[in-house]
């Protein structure tokens, strides 16, 4: 395949971006305009592009699914320390 899988994969990345930005903007849903689908659209095309450039470059799965799971792990984790997890301080008087 005679493409430039890192521009794609770029592109591709910058949109997931814009679509969850729009998301937080916007909501999943709003004046009619489903959010959420194009999120679902962006990630499905992200993550073909993901498979042809492991695939092309040869990068070695074993390796990706060590960082997978490492960063699964890495989410539970700091997961309790993320402020939007914590409860809202109460203001000094």
């Amino acid at each position: 395949m005679n493409l430039q899988l890192d521009d794609i994969l770029i592109e591709e990345c910058a949109e997931v971006i814009q679509a969850v930005t729009k998301i937080k903007r916007f909501g999943f849903i709003n004046s009619g305009y489903n959010n959420q689908k194009h999120l679902e659209e962006e990630i499905g095309q992200l993550k073909a592009i993901i498979d042809h450039l492991v695939s092309d470059w040869r990068l070695n799965h074993s390796k990706i699914d060590k960082a997978y799971t490492a960063k699964e792990g890495a989410i539970m984790h700091y997961a309790k320390y993320n402020v939007s997890n914590q409860p809202v301080p109460k203001a000094e008087s």
